[in-house]
């Protein structure tokens, strides 16, 4: 993704070991025509115990930033070390405003949820509202229900 003229972000997976994490150490890169050539060296922490790892990884998915020497301009970006595959556009903003919205949704959900559960009901089993206001205030029988002065 080119984050602005002359600016490509490359998305880099790096792991998190328990001797610590990956980093990247170099990016290389050769401008053609046509395509533009990257090559990613990622430097991780020495093992100090390699029997103590479990082999288990915690990947992160990381920008790197390189600068070119001209704009991309519809030139392919291409992987060196996947013989020359071109390397898929990934636009992150679109992905960032993807998750805002479900998240955003999930929200308003979960306010609806909390509202539906602490109101009370309204009408209890025993009276609906067709059954009217409640029996308690109308008159008894042969009752005017006038109020005597």
């Amino acid at each position: 993704m080119e984050r602005e003229p002359d600016c490509l972000q490359l998305r880099v997976d790096l792991c998190s070991t328990p001797y610590g994490v990956e980093g990247v150490c170099d990016v290389l890169i050769v401008e053609e025509q046509h395509d533009v050539f990257v090559k990613v060296l990622v430097c991780c922490p020495p093992a100090d115990d390699p029997a103590k790892w479990d082999g288990r990884l915690e990947a992160m998915d990381c920008p790197c930033r390189v600068y070119l020497n001209k704009p991309l301009n519809g030139r392919a970006v291409r992987d060196m070390l996947a013989d020359g595959a071109e390397v898929p556009y990934r636009n992150v903003w679109d992905e960032i405003k993807q998750r805002e919205a479900e998240e955003r949704e999930a929200e308003e959900w979960r306010a609806e949820e909390a509202i539906a559960e602490s109101l009370p009901d309204a009408w209890p089993a025993e009276r609906g509202p067709a059954d009217g206001p409640c029996p308690d205030a109308w008159p008894a029988d042969g009752d005017s229900g006038a109020i005597p002065f």
